[in-house]
């Protein structure tokens, strides 16, 4: 039986034990009045036969009506929920008699808990499954991350070795791709004849690097002198008069074939080509001639650095080239070349020559324009003046190898 329907001690009715006896009780009272009570015949019911009425006794004494009852389960029911005690009791029963319903729903209401919790176990491994696939997608993220992290530093490795390999193609020498045109060659021949001066006039204004020679006892080492950019051989043919073992290098092949013919040592070869072949400390000295300007800032550095590699200790580099100082070099005569990149001043040769090596090198600021063009005003503006329009046209930067 249901526990709801009983109560603390036991009773069917769910009632305290005082109330109970108090029931009981009036149970029995109402059964006693009943059956004092004078019954009243039961009208008929469609489909139910009654039995004959009583007849007096044959004393003629009245007996107690007697009257059967209705037939059934029914009218008996019908009977007692007139009872007011009893009503309820049967009302209770009622309620008991619904037990296995409820038991049935019961067991339902069970199992479809059981089928939720079933359903909730199933929920819950596939929370865990996804849950693990969630982690193992996130640990493929993370490795995926990591070889994208590697690719990206090895794609930024190869990029900067690319820069390098630009950088170092970029300080080659333009060396022409088939033999020189003797057409410009001639055409240079020709410039270098109508804007450099004669060979006799470079050959003077050459004179003042002897000094710088036989001041570091170039002579007695039997080293050679290289002059870079040899032309026409103005200071070739100076260190022969001289007694200096030397030798040149130049692209302009007419230029190299008539200083052959004038018995100096000339060669058609690129400057940097040329120094990259050379031994550590195989020269007493290098020269260059008014070729820088013509070069790229990095194939400039390179070609000073070289020189300082091949140049034995003790041994020079002398570099000149326009002075932009002079405003009409700068602005104007420099230009005059076709094959000029642009003007060095004289404190960037000094301090590109230093830091590629050469300690401490030496400035001279050098052919100056005719005093007849200067302006004949001695003031402080008239010397400024003639110093920035009418002062050195050329500089040389004199490096000495520790």
């Amino acid at each position: 039986m249901d526990s709801r329907l009983r109560g603390n001690d036991g009773n069917h009715l769910g009632l305290p034990r005082d109330n109970m006896k108090r029931f009981s009780e009036r149970v029995r009272q109402e059964m006693d009045l009943a059956q004092q009570r004078p019954l009243e015949p039961i009208p008929p019911q469609q489909g139910v036969i009654l039995p004959p009425a009583p007849t007096p006794s044959p004393e003629g004494a009245s007996a107690p009506a007697t009257f059967a009852a209705p037939p059934g389960a029914s009218g008996l029911r019908q009977l007692l929920r007139g009872l007011p005690v009893l009503g309820g009791a049967l009302a209770w029963a009622n309620g008991l008699r619904d037990l296995a319903g409820t038991r049935r729903r019961l067991a339902e209401g069970l199992a479809r808990l059981a089928e939720l919790a079933n359903r909730q176990a199933g929920f819950a491994a596939q929370q865990s499954e996804f849950t693990a696939r969630q982690n193992a997608g996130q640990g493929e993220i993370e490795r995926l991350r990591q070889e994208f992290a590697a690719l990206a530093g090895h794609c930024e490795r190869q990029r900067t070795q690319l820069m390098l390999l630009q950088h170092r193609l970029s300080r080659l020498p333009e060396v022409p791709a088939g033999p020189p045109s003797d057409r410009l060659d001639a055409f240079y021949m020709a410039f270098e004849d109508s804007f450099r001066g004669s060979p006799d006039e470079i050959k003077q204004r050459l004179l003042i690097y002897l000094g710088p020679l036989a001041a570091a006892g170039l002579k007695a080492t039997g080293k050679p002198i290289l002059d870079l950019g040899c032309g026409r051989g103005e200071w070739l043919e100076l260190l022969r008069e001289q007694n200096y073992p030397a030798y040149g290098i130049d692209l302009n092949g007419l230029n190299v074939s008539r200083g052959i013919e004038s018995g100096l040592d000339m060669r058609r070869e690129d400057a940097i080509g040329h120094l990259r072949g050379l031994a550590d400390g195989s020269l007493a000295a290098v020269t260059a001639f008014h070729l820088i300007e013509h070069l790229p800032f990095e194939t400039l550095i390179e070609l000073v650095e070289q020189a300082h590699r091949a140049l034995m200790p003790g041994g020079i580099m002398i570099l000149e080239s326009p002075s932009p100082e002079n405003i009409q070099v700068g602005a104007y005569s420099f230009y005059n070349d076709p094959t000029h990149r642009h003007p060095i001043p004289a404190s960037v040769a000094r301090f590109m020559v230093e830091n590629c090596g050469f300690p401490h090198p030496e400035v001279l600021r050098l052919n100056p324009c005719p005093e007849t063009d200067r302006v004949a005003d001695d003031s402080d503006l008239g010397r400024r003046f003639n110093q920035f329009f009418y002062g050195a046209q050329d500089y040389a930067v004199i490096g000495r190898k520790a």
